[in-house]
């Protein structure tokens, strides 16, 4: 017998080497819910938790704090099997009042064995899944909060991404993440393999003719830092294990090169940031500070990102040698021109 409990977030889906598949929609009886908990005209941020437990009838699942309209009498409770993926849907009826509350909810779903089940979702989440080499649960993300689309003209980021690990595995902030402006909700997504977590983050629904920028938080649970050798978000490494590299290009970096229209002093912060080099001569309505330029680092790629009001970002990829405290960057003298000029490299030195 196993028993398994797992904290959620219901604003996220996300997958682990496992499929859903659709099959006949059966309904699950003898369901249980205790009355409204709280009833508040939004959510009152209250966490919920399933407990799932396998048993010689089937599986024994209790799901605390679901959230319900305030005039629920019953939690309606479906689930389709196929292929050892477990896909349940519950939802409380009626729901039409303004107000929500939470319940707990419990119920049994007979004749499925431990042995025929790989993940379990619930309403889209996953709270289970099984691992046949080891037998623990795979990495799993939870906690998920968002902003609401975000001023840029009057929003400086302190960085592009975070993560910061702790003792449940990391706690990762998207700063800044393009969403279609339709959006109320962002899915992410996770794979791990060969010590590569690749997640990938998508505002929904995108059925909008624009977009805008939100940082999105969560967690990523079920994995440490000493299993990871690079943290890829949509495409782009927010991390690695070996940050040699990075901690070397920290700093003030001087040139006597020629480097047309910019200053001759280049500063990479440790959150990711140029400063100091880049002057543009700004003639529109928005702030100097609205302007700002990234840069991340793939092997001796060096990507660097102008983001502009109006969710206007333009990138470029240079070549880059680093040689202690020599740093070379090819065809660097002229970048982000539209211009026709003949580009040479720029050598720095770490001052």
């Amino acid at each position: 017998m196993k028993k398994a409990t797992i904290l959620l977030s219901l604003v996220v889906l996300f997958t682990v080497s496992c499929v859903k598949s659709e099959l006949e929609t059966q309904q699950v009886p003898n369901v249980s819910s205790t009355p409204c908990k709280q009833g508040i005209l939004r959510s009152s941020g209250l966490s919920d938790k399933v407990d799932l437990e396998f048993t010689n009838k089937g599986v024994q699942i209790t799901h605390y704090n679901f959230e319900v309209s305030c005039d629920f009498t019953t939690v309606n409770v479906t689930h389709t099997f196929t292929n050892g993926v477990l896909n349940i849907t519950q939802k409380g009826s009626p729901n039409q009042a303004d107000c929500v509350c939470h319940t707990d909810v419990s119920y049994t779903i007979e004749g499925i064995s431990q042995d025929e089940v790989n993940v379990i979702f619930i309403n889209g989440v996953q709270v289970y899944c099984y691992n046949d080499k080891n037998d623990k649960p795979q990495v799993y993300v939870s906690n998920v909060t968002f902003t609401e689309c975000i001023n840029t003209a009057l929003y400086l980021p302190p960085a592009i991404f975070t993560v910061d690990f702790t003792s449940l595995g990391m706690n990762i902030t998207h700063y800044l993440l393009n969403v279609n402006c339709a959006f109320d909700t962002v899915l992410v997504t996770q794979t791990f393999e060969n010590g590569i977590l690749t997640i990938t983050e998508q505002g929904y629904p995108n059925n909008a003719n624009c977009v805008c920028k939100a940082n999105v938080s969560y967690t990523i649970g079920g994995i440490s830092e000493k299993d990871i050798d690079k943290i890829v978000i949509n495409g782009e490494v927010a991390w690695t294990a070996n940050q040699q590299s990075e901690n070397l290009f920290v700093g003030k970096w001087l040139t006597s090169d020629n480097n047309s229209h910019h200053n001759d002093t280049i500063h990479f912060t440790a959150d990711m940031r140029i400063e100091d080099y880049f002057i543009f001569a700004h003639t529109t309505m928005y702030p100097a500070s609205s302007y700002y330029f990234t840069y991340s680092l793939t092997e001796n790629i060096i990507k660097i990102t102008s983001h502009q009001p109006e969710n206007a970002e333009f990138s470029e990829t240079f070549q880059y040698i680093l040689n202690g405290n020599l740093l070379t960057i090819k065809g660097f003298s002229n970048p982000f021109s539209l211009t026709a000029e003949a580009r040479s490299d720029v050598h720095f030195t770490k001052i």
